[in-house]
């Protein structure tokens, strides 16, 4: 009997969590477009919030936006703050369990000191491309994914558009679904390698 009720508890419990990381999808959806064309510098201040009684927000961006001061004073479920940590990809590690779910370290520098700190994010906001010329961060992307952690901008969506010619071949058969006429489309050609342009080029000469 006592551990029905142990089980029960905490049924309610993951219930209340999961509603209060679906109210903040909804109060961070509001806030993002605000947030992102009043964009300013940092300001250097760090708003308060009672850890005991908090969410973790993490916002993967540059340090050109102070995101904190666009949630500052929001709070979830009636009482419980939001608590902004931010930073980019390349200060950020992570490991991920099936049971514990997303463990976050991170390591960034702040009026030239290195502060050290791991949290578990209760969401994310994505700012930064997933990759660049020099770092593929995918390794991140697929650790929040199997932690299960919540995000403004869709993971799924966020890991399908890494290849241009995967998200070209979705929007191709939008087309044949819809017609060109409805849906038009540069024309384009894809090619596995610079080798093969060479090759094609070759023969219609």
């Amino acid at each position: 009997m006592g551990s029905q009720n142990k089980s029960t508890q905490n049924l309610g419990l993951d219930r209340k969590v999961n509603f209060c990381r679906l109210q903040m999808v909804s109060v961070s959806s509001l806030l993002l477009g605000a947030a992102v064309s009043g964009a300013g510098a940092v300001t250097g201040s760090r708003p308060a919030y009672n850890k005991d009684r908090c969410f973790t927000l993490l916002v993967i961006d540059d340090q050109n936006t102070d995101w904190s001061k666009y949630f500052r004073g929001k709070r979830l479920h009636g009482d419980y703050d939001i608590r902004v940590e931010q930073a980019e990809f390349k200060e950020l590690s992570l490991t991920a369990n099936a049971e514990t779910g997303t463990t976050v370290s991170m390591a960034v520098f702040r009026n030239g000191t290195k502060v050290v700190r791991s949290f578990r994010p209760d969401f994310v906001l994505i700012r930064q491309n997933l990759r660049d010329a020099g770092e593929d961060n995918k390794n991140l992307l697929l650790g929040f994914k199997f932690g299960g952690v919540p995000s403004i901008n869709s993971l799924h969506a966020i890991y399908n558009f890494q290849d241009k010619p995967w998200v070209f071949a979705h929007l191709l058969l939008l087309q044949r679904r819809l017609g060109k006429e409805n849906f038009p489309l540069i024309e384009q050609t894809f090619y596995p390698n610079y080798r093969e342009m060479d090759s094609i080029s070759t023969e219609i000469e």
